[in-house]
């Protein structure tokens, strides 16, 4: 599947948003030092491609919700690197597999807020979004 990794992220009312907030002078809160890109979705892909993250566990001892490192094998973190070169190098559309499509749509449900998700599943599976649209 063909994915369009430029695709800049947007707020509700269509502003573009930055990777990151402009850092400001702090003597002159007006004058803005940088200025970031626009948080994209070749960023994102990226970013938790290269990530292992975490998952969230119960101890059994004391009950408290613990954050556990995810224990990749070599050949998962392998495939992970490959695909985020691919994304990373990729210019506009990239070419996909499905069960890659799954993983991104996992990895970034688990470590981004709603407004994320549901912009980067509409773009990773377009098909399934029109599906969630009708349901709602």
């Amino acid at each position: 599947m063909k994915i369009d990794v430029n695709y800049k992220f947007k707020k509700l009312d269509g502003e573009v948003i930055p990777e990151r907030p402009d850092e400001v002078d702090p003597k002159d809160k007006n004058k803005i030092i940088k200025k970031y890109p626009p948080f994209t979705l070749k960023t994102l892909c990226v970013s938790v491609l290269l990530n292992a993250g975490t998952d969230e566990i119960i101890c059994p001892r004391c009950n408290h919700q613990i954050k556990k490192p995810f224990d990749l094998a070599g050949d998962k973190k392998a495939k992970r690197f490959m695909l985020a070169t691919k994304i990373y190098n990729g210019d506009g559309l990239v070419d996909i597999s499905d069960d890659d499509v799954k993983l991104l749509k996992d990895l970034v449900a688990k470590d981004y807020p709603v407004s994320t998700v549901g912009q980067a599943w509409q773009i990773l599976d377009p098909h399934e979004a029109e599906e969630n649209k009708k349901i709602a």
